[in-house]
């Protein structure tokens, strides 16, 4: 596969029949990752502050904590997109009904 630097609108338009509505997706899908990666952070923030010792009595040095490396969410959109993984559909405005 080609890198993100080289991927041009016609390669986003193979995928989709408009620029517009990829753009549209990949930035729908850029949050949704954004929001799962926060949430991820989130736990591992929640479990670190309830390993460490608060008591003014043991003023050790807390332990290293060790984070994930995630891709950016855009990145992660647009590559996503380009493989074709990324699944979606409209709902009709009358019935709320995919078409």
């Amino acid at each position: 596969m080609q890198s993100l630097h080289e991927t041009t609108k016609e390669d986003l338009e193979l995928r989709n029949h408009n620029i517009y509505e990829a753009i549209l997706v990949m930035g729908l899908r850029a949050r949704q990752v954004n929001e799962h990666q926060k949430s991820i952070l989130s736990r591992i923030h929640e479990e670190y502050q309830a390993t460490l010792n608060l008591s003014e009595d043991a003023p050790e040095e807390p332990e290293e904590l060790e984070l994930p490396f995630f891709t950016k969410p855009s990145v992660q959109a647009v590559r996503e997109m380009l493989e074709g993984t990324v699944k979606y559909d409209y709902l009709d405005p009358v019935d709320g009904e995919s078409r």
